[in-house]
């Protein structure tokens, strides 16, 4: 008997994976299929061995994949010295954020799932160890002269909720808190699109994550980061990094009035927000009526940093419309969460809405959200809190949507709680390169054969 897990391997490079070794010692379950086909994921059931009479401490096993004819390969690792742990280990293999050798965790989950993802082709591979931070740059050679459209990136659900400034009675970290990292951390970690939503309290502006309770008439949640101090993230941000960002806000609540009567914010309200958050360098600018969508990556950020900041709300803008600002109209973004805690209902949900809306620019919000009971539970200490929930989700968010995935039908955002690591940037890679590998296999393909497969714009 031992604790035992799941291996996640995306392979969304373009070439199979050989398996050319494989050696355990002491591991109950170390068995890896010999090739990994390009454009695929297999999930390998992993166990260690926990016998009393064995020291857990020496369990460890190697696995070598080649890549295809070329010199370049990986090797997975399974070591317990320090505790379990799994490690890929680069040799003769660059990626942008390496050089022909490294050796990365990928950690391990009992009970649940780890990945391991590489994409792209020789000299240009991504990799779970990716660089967050300049993953467009990096990729611009495949990203560039691609429109947003025709793109998948990160995204943080309730991006300013990693402290709690304020709340209501109530309100606890387990039922308000939606993330760990502040944005500017977020940015560093590769997310690419902001999800906030504003609150005016004591005359000042906040994330925000509130629930109206009808039962009772009254508001429960909580603020989190300020405004300006979200504002000195991305400008920081943005000062050493030319990447393109979007700040969405929706969902605005005004908590200075009496509890009962909180709503959201009116024109006078939004101008002044407005205001503030011309603050944000590299605001990009737009006539008001163009598609920002079909606009590539290379129109936004061939020259410096871009901000894009998307208002939900049916105020009108005025002056300040195209100047950084623009309404949902400029973006046609399509989502509708699900509302449930459990993965299979929230995938099963979210797969549906992408097939059916894959002529969209779709937003793919990959969040469980507590049932009434358990954020009432919060308050005593016995319900899995948001955070926790979106660790549950986000470990199978590889195994689950790689599959789905072709040309026509992706998300153009992944929107998340909880992002701890850049493993979000570079499965979004994954989804970019296998994209790119399948319209190129189209192209190339004799015309008889060829299949003619539409935008997805």
């Amino acid at each position: 008997m031992g604790q035992g897990g799941y291996l996640t391997l995306v392979n969304s490079t373009d070439t199979i994976w050989r398996k050319t070794y494989q050696h355990s010692y002491q591991m109950n379950v170390w068995n890896f299929p010999n090739v990994v086909d390009a454009q695929t994921c297999v999930s390998i059931y992993v166990e260690w061995n926990q016998h009393f009479f064995n020291n857990a401490s020496d369990d460890a096993g190697e696995v070598v994949y080649a890549l295809g004819d070329t010199n370049d390969s990986f090797e997975i690792q399974a070591n317990a010295t320090s505790g379990f742990d799994l490690k890929v280990y680069f040799l003769h293999l660059k990626t942008h954020s390496n050089q022909n050798e490294a050796l990365f965790s990928l950690g391990w989950n009992p009970k649940g799932t780890v990945s391991f993802i590489l994409s792209g082709t020789k000299g240009q591979y991504s990799s779970s160890n990716l660089n967050g931070s300049s993953w467009m740059r990096d990729n611009l050679a495949l990203l560039g002269t691609k429109e947003l459209s025709e793109l998948c990136i990160p995204g943080t659900h309730h991006a300013g909720m990693n402290v709690k400034t304020s709340n209501t009675f109530g309100a606890t970290a387990c039922n308000v808190l939606t993330q760990t990292r502040n944005v500017r951390e977020q940015l560093q970690l590769g997310v690419r699109y902001l999800d906030i939503s504003p609150v005016l309290k004591e005359g000042y502006y906040f994330a925000g994550n509130y629930r109206k309770i009808e039962a009772i008439y009254a508001w429960q949640g909580a603020t989190g980061q300020s405004i300006e101090h979200i504002i000195e993230d991305i400008n920081a941000f943005t000062l050493v990094r030319q990447e393109l960002v979007i700040l969405n806000l929706s969902n605005s609540l005004n908590t200075d009035v009496e509890d009962s009567m909180y709503r959201s914010f009116n024109t006078t309200e939004w101008h002044r927000l407005l205001k503030l958050l011309s603050k944000i360098n590299h605001r990009f600018h737009a006539l008001r009526s163009m598609d920002l969508s079909v606009k590539t990556l290379n129109e936004y950020i061939s020259q410096k940093a871009a901000v894009l900041i998307i208002i939900n709300d049916t105020i009108d803008l005025g002056s300040y419309w195209g100047k950084g600002f623009f309404k949902p109209s400029s973006f046609h973004i399509k989502y509708q969460y699900t509302n449930t805690n459990n993965i299979a209902k929230m995938a099963a949900d979210q797969f549906e809405k992408m097939k059916t809306q894959s002529l969209a620019y779709f937003l793919l919000p990959w969040t469980l959200k507590q049932n009434t009971f358990q954020a009432s539970m919060c308050f005593f200490g016995t319900a899995s809190s948001i955070k926790e929930l979106a660790n549950e989700a986000n470990q199978q968010l590889p195994s689950l949507v790689y599959p789905k995935i072709s040309n026509t039908t992706f998300p153009n955002i992944i929107l998340v709680d909880n992002l701890l690591t850049s493993e979000l940037a570079a499965f979004v890679m994954a989804i970019n390169w296998k994209i790119h590998q399948i319209i190129k296999t189209n192209q190339e393909s004799p015309i008889s054969e060829k299949i003619i497969l539409p935008n997805k714009l």
